[in-house]
């Protein structure tokens, strides 16, 4: 894949980094428990039973696209504002019809702090939303763009059988994970079981100055980084332990960086356990172990990207290239694409410094073949 003409450099933000977005007002709805939608409010009201959100920001006729982000994050990752353009504003500038989907692990709903799996994601949440998009917009079909967990129960749902997708851009998680000597051991010593057995039910950054902290901070020292990436930021080293390695840091502002802590948040140990099931098996599966997403391949009969990090420490490019032999050798090959970012790790490919100039234009261009 030939990378587009490069812009000017853009210059790096340092200190806090703050902006006001180039974006249309944005219309949040958000469903809870009775499983109706309720539209309005500001983007932080929704009910004590909301599972899903989603915020459109309308930027123009070229049809609607989902957002979906990592697990312990909420999907106003793709709006940070301390880089110059953040992937929304790529969009909207773009012609798009941007719906940020936020499922229920997202760290801004309160269904983040109940239990659930992948499966729930997949076969409720990702239908429910496509559903809801279709129903406004009074579109036939839609694309997806989900990134880490967001691309993983994609995948998921459209093997499960989603209708109404026509297109899909899949970053970093594939239905065949290769992942690094150091997370397959923690998903062999069953981290998620270590943590139920001290009585917890999810994980969240411990960002508050105690004792208990500090003594947890100074246990996450040991923990083995990659090369060059070892740093003095608490939240890396927690980051690191849980999930693993997130970003390279030589794609990220300072701002970006020192804004990190706003990204990351609480994570259910079920869904954790069913993600270190899925790491063992080098396969998505679902949560009790069995291969129901990868018995029905021509249900992934549509055109996909497949994006991976040259870097990336928490899915090797080994695993995409599986997933990408796999579709072309069960569909027509032509549908599927894949592409390696050169320098780049996990997280970084969307909220790095010049991830405008290096990333977002390949994404597009896969969502431009597919447009209305």
């Amino acid at each position: 894949v030939a990378f587009r003409e490069s812009p000017p450099e853009p210059i790096p933000l340092r200190g806090p980094g703050r902006r006001t977005l180039c974006v249309p007002a944005p219309e949040p709805r958000w469903c809870g428990a009775d499983g109706r939608w309720r539209e309005g409010g500001d983007l932080g009201e929704v009910g004590d039973d909301a599972s899903l959100r989603l915020v459109r920001y309308e930027g123009g006729r070229r049809g609607a696209v989902l957002l979906a982000a990592g697990f312990g994050m909420s999907a106003t990752s793709f709006l940070l504002d301390t880089v110059q353009v953040n992937l929304v504003e790529h969009l909207v500038a773009s012609g798009y019809d941007v719906w940020l989907f936020d499922y229920r692990a997202s760290i801004d709903l309160p269904s983040a702090r109940t239990s659930f799996t992948l499966d729930d994601v997949a076969t409720e949440d990702w239908p429910a939303a496509v559903d809801e998009v279709r129903r406004v917009t009074g579109a036939g079909s839609v694309q997806a763009l989900g990134h880490c967990v967001g691309s993983a129960s994609l995948l998921m749902a459209l093997a499960a059988g989603l209708d109404g997708v026509r297109s899909a851009v899949a970053l970093q998680f594939p239905l065949h994970p290769v992942t690094s000597h150091r997370n397959t051991m923690k998903a062999n010593l069953g981290v998620d079981r270590l943590f139920r057995r001290l009585g917890l039910h999810s994980l969240e950054p411990q960002t508050g100055l105690s004792v208990p902290n500090a003594a947890l901070d100074a246990g996450l020292r040991l923990v083995p980084m990659p090369r060059g990436e070892r740093c003095g930021k608490p939240l890396c080293r927690w980051i690191n332990a849980i999930y693993g390695c997130t970003h390279a840091h030589a794609q990220l502002d300072d701002a970006t960086h020192d804004a990190l802590g706003d990204l990351f948040g609480e994570g259910n140990l079920v869904s954790l356990g069913h993600l270190g099931t899925i790491m063992q098996r080098r396969l998505v599966v679902d949560a009790s172990g069995d291969e129901v997403y990868t018995r029905h391949p021509e249900r992934l009969r549509l055109p996909i990207l497949l994006v991976q990090g040259e870097r990336n420490d928490i899915f090797r490019k080994q695993g995409s290239m599986r997933t990408l032999r796999w579709l072309q050798t069960a569909n027509d090959a032509s549908l599927y694409d894949r592409v390696v970012l050169p320098g780049y790790g996990h997280l970084d490919a969307l909220i790095g410094r010049d991830a405008a100039r290096d990333v977002f234009p390949i994404l597009t261009e896969h969502l431009d073949r597919f447009n209305r």
